[in-house]
């Protein structure tokens, strides 16, 4: 299986593989613009198959509690349950098994699991939209706010999945700047009125 190839962010051309994990940013070789590759190194790696369980040979060897034909490999470091090699799953340096693993993610006790991540545009659509709802004179806070979060998701590298948030990016840049509008028109106007 080849690696898949990673694309300059701008003009979409795969780069070579000399620019990943430099630490310093180097040009595209077709558009020259300046780009930081960092990629897990697994990107790159052929992928390990997990080896199948053995087989039993006689009754008096452990089995595995979820495979009870495969021979135990190793025990849970969590609940003790014995292991076959296929389900032996290690997690932060430890073995566990896969209703740890499920059971650790549930209590949020692994902490070497990624859980979730923050999409910078979804908080700037946030603190743009509920003020407005909530408690309008907020806005005077959180439209600059949203543009702020805005800033700093353009600054992050787009997400691992390929979703690409730009709809809501939009419509919070228009919203946010709306409402600036807004403040400066009334607050304006209310000014005058009032000299």
């Amino acid at each position: 299986m080849n690696a898949p190839n990673v694309s300059c962010p701008k003009c979409r051309l795969p780069l070579p593989d000399g620019m990943f994990n430099t630490g310093v940013p180097a040009p595209c070789p077709n558009c020259r613009s300046e780009l930081l590759c960092e990629v897990f190194p697994a990107l790159h790696a052929s992928p390990r198959i997990g080896r199948p369980g053995d087989a039993l040979v006689d009754a008096s060897e452990a089995s595995c509690f979820f495979h009870p034909e495969k021979r135990a490999a190793i025990a849970c470091e969590s609940c003790g349950r014995f292991l076959c090699a296929l389900c032996d799953l290690e997690v932060e340096s430890s073995h566990i098994c896969p209703s740890c693993l499920a059971a650790g993610r549930r209590k949020g006790t692994l902490s070497g699991l990624d859980q979730y991540r923050s999409s910078f545009t979804g908080i700037a659509l946030l603190v743009a939209t509920v003020p407005i709802a909530a408690f309008w004179p907020l806005t005077t806070i959180t439209a600059p706010a949203a543009l702020v979060f805005l800033v700093l998701a353009w600054r992050k590298p787009p997400s691992l999945t390929g979703r690409r948030r730009w709809i809501a990016a939009t419509f919070t840049i228009l919203l946010a700047v709306g409402e600036i509008v807004a403040w400066i028109f009334f607050g304006g106007k209310l000014l005058t009125d009032i000299l």
